[in-house]
C-alpha cells in the first residue's frame, strides 16, 4: 500500500457540507482536505511542543558580562558557553 489507512469518521451535517464546499473551492478531494487538517492540527502541536522547549532555555545561561554584540557574535558565544 501506499502508507494510507481508511478509516471511519462521523462530521455533522454543516462540517461535511462546509468540507465539501471548500474542497470543490480549491480543487482537492475531501480525504485531501481532512488529511490537511489533521497534518495542521498535529502539526500545532508539535511546533507548541517545540516553542515550550525552547522557552524553556531562556534565561537559563547567563549572558557575559559586558557583552554588547550578542546578535553578531552569538556563535561564538554560545560554542564558550558549551566549552565550559
Amino acid at each position: 500500500t501506499d502508507g494510507m489507512k481508511r478509516i471511519q469518521i462521523q462530521l455533522t451535517d454543516e462540517q461535511e457540507d462546509a468540507v465539501r464546499k471548500y474542497a470543490a473551492r480549491h480543487g482537492r478531494s475531501v480525504a485531501a482536505v481532512v488529511r490537511e487538517a489533521v497534518e495542521r492540527l498535529v502539526g500545532a502541536d508539535a511546533r507548541d511542543d517545540r516553542i515550550k522547549r525552547v522557552m524553556a532555555l531562556a534565561g537559563k545561561y547567563r549572558d557575559r558580562e559586558g557583552a554588547t554584540n550578542v546578535a553578531r557574535n552569538h556563535d561564538r558565544y554560545l560554542g564558550d558557553a558549551y566549552r565550559r
